[in-house]
């Protein structure tokens, strides 16, 4: 894992708990909403997890789920709140699962942070 790029990670990460846009947590939370339905009774993979507004909507709807996440901050921050999930570190261009592994697969808070991450490294 290159360090600097996961320290970039965790700070352009939205932190839990801080504030949002009214728009962008009802544009958030909708995106779970509909996972959440989507995972039902399956299996599910999200990568891209970073600090884990997701997690509680997803897991608790899917028979089985999974979290993928780059930056070991995110990771080491997630597990010291919520110490009963299990967090691959891993990179979303090589991960370590067979091909029929999850019968759905998630990034949508990757998405989120890929864009504020490009735009401030102009």
């Amino acid at each position: 894992m290159d360090e600097k790029f996961s320290h970039d990670m965790h700070i352009f990460t939205k932190k839990v708990g801080t504030y949002l846009p009214e728009d962008m947590y009802k544009i958030i939370k909708h995106r779970y909403q509909i996972t959440a339905k989507l995972s039902e009774g399956k299996s599910a993979l999200e990568v891209g997890v970073g600090q884990g507004f997701g997690i509680q909507s997803i897991v608790k709807f899917s028979s089985k789920y999974t979290e993928v996440e780059y930056s070991s901050e995110n990771i080491a921050y997630i597990n010291e709140i919520r110490s009963n999930y299990k967090i691959i570190q891993g990179d979303a261009h090589n991960m370590p699962f067979h091909e029929s592994e999850f019968q759905i697969i998630n990034a949508l808070a990757m998405i989120n942070v890929t864009k504020s991450y490009l735009s401030k490294c102009k």
